[in-house]
């Protein structure tokens, strides 16, 4: 069976991390790794039930890392705080990753704003 852990570097994401935690729903594992929020990113992803990490203000790419270490799914989504992933993208994460030859996927990115 193929767990997923879906990684969320933030850094002063209030007005969006609400959003994208809400629409993931359940049956996987969701990592936040706050950079340093001054704004209330933590307590929002905390209330929403994400596990979160404090890391050292060294870049998203850090963040990611430490994430990926502590992540427990086979599988990792990583996604930015602001970010609302399609209906059914577990599934078709599943489904793309189970093809032969296919190692890492991305979705086609459609660009919004939040009000």
């Amino acid at each position: 069976m193929n767990y997923l852990s879906i990684i969320i570097p933030t850094l002063n994401e209030e007005l969006g991390i609400a959003a994208t935690l809400k629409q993931i729903g359940a049956g996987v594992e969701i990592i936040v790794v706050d950079g340093g929020s001054t704004d209330k990113t933590r307590e929002i992803a905390e209330q929403l039930g994400a596990k979160v990490i404090i890391s050292p203000r060294k870049g998203r790419a850090f963040q990611m890392n430490l994430g990926a270490k502590i992540a427990k799914g086979d599988i990792l989504l990583f996604l930015h705080g602001d970010t609302l992933l399609p209906h059914e993208f577990q599934e078709q994460i599943i489904n793309t990753l189970s093809q032969s030859g296919i190692v890492a996927a991305a979705f086609e990115l459609k660009f919004g704003r939040f009000s």
